[in-house]
């Protein structure tokens, strides 16, 4: 059984007082889990689960409860922590932060089929969208710095075989490095260089803008001289002739 801190009906009575979800009915420690310690709570007004965190560190927790409270209210099939008289959803117990949740009908399917994947990836999808409107962050606590601390806890217990395929592991997660930074030349704008075509064509064009008459309004205008005509693009040329 995966229960390693025990805790008794008059402890969790004593601690349900300041939740409001009835009298305790009764507990059951939880044989499925290998991380933490989870009882199955009955009440007189419903089904929890009590779950007793005995590594994580309490400052991480906050976010995790949170989310899923997030997401349960996204409709997400997902346990609903249960906040306290306090409007807290973490508390203490037995020494260990401790949390309420709501308990999911249903069993562990040890042999899903292709129904029961495509459901899976239907929800996936929909935890995906609703963790889009989740306004809190937290760093990742399973970097490539805690992955290196524990392959070097972990390393003088394993054969030179596995240690090698260990550290190209390794190696490999953390990549050939950032890129070097590129050099001040390759960075520089040309300057822009012209035809003698382009000057040309652009000194017509000018020179043709300075003489250009202006005209009053409502009067014609007279037809485009050689100049003007020599500063239109080739299509524009032939419509005009």
């Amino acid at each position: 059984m995966s229960v390693f801190t025990p805790v008794t009906d008059a402890d969790l009575a004593a601690w349900l007082r300041n939740y409001a979800i009835g009298r305790l009915d009764a507990l059951q420690g939880i044989s499925a889990g290998v991380q933490n310690s989870n009882f199955f709570v009955t009440t007189s007004l419903g089904r929890y689960v009590l779950t007793l965190f005995e590594t994580m560190p309490r400052a991480e927790l906050p976010f995790y409860l949170h989310l899923m409270a997030h997401l349960a209210r996204h409709g997400l099939p997902v346990p609903a922590p249960i906040a306290n008289r306090d409007n807290e959803y973490l508390g203490s117990l037995s020494g260990k932060p401790a949390v309420l949740v709501t308990r999911l009908a249903g069993r562990s399917e040890m042999a899903p089929d292709v129904a029961h994947c495509a459901r899976i990836g239907a929800m996936l999808a929909g935890l995906h969208l609703a963790g889009m409107s989740f306004g809190r962050k937290q760093a990742n606590p399973r970097d490539a710095g805690w992955r290196q601390d524990c392959a070097a806890r972990v390393r003088p217990h394993l054969p030179a075989d596995e240690q090698s395929e260990l550290d190209a592991e390794l190696a490999f997660q953390l990549g050939p490095g950032p890129a070097p930074a590129p050099s001040p030349d390759a960075t520089r704008i040309p300057p822009k260089t012209h035809t003698p075509c382009e000057f040309r064509r652009s000194a017509r064009c000018a020179g043709v803008a300075r003489r250009a008459p202006i005209r009053a309004a409502g009067r014609r205008h007279p037809a485009p001289s050689r100049r003007s005509h020599a500063c239109l693009p080739r299509a524009a040329r032939r419509s005009t002739q």
